[in-house]
């Protein structure tokens, strides 16, 4: 019974990529902390403004960057996988 258990949560694995999606969501989610942590400390990117208010416009500017480039990647491997699939049958 165990053995099928773990045999369709392999393949459930398989189809769906969770590894690979929470990887994904994992990196994504360091990425704004780390861009968060440097907006509120005005360090990093932040380092040259003399307060939020000047940072706002470069911090917006690089959620905005993180989140587009997430997407791009996303549909990026979805279209890849999605091709690989119609090429192997």
């Amino acid at each position: 019974m165990l053995g099928i258990i773990v045999s369709i949560g392999t393949g459930l694995n398989q189809i769906y990529k969770y590894e690979d999606q929470w990887m994904n969501y994992r990196r994504n989610a360091e990425l704004l902390k780390s861009e968060g942590e440097n907006f509120f400390g005005l360090g990093g990117a932040y380092r040259a403004s003399e307060n939020h208010e000047a940072a706002l416009r470069d911090f917006n500017t690089n959620v905005s960057n993180i989140k587009r480039q997430d997407v791009s990647n996303y549909f990026e491997k979805v279209v890849t996988q999605d091709k690989d699939k119609n090429a192997n049958h």
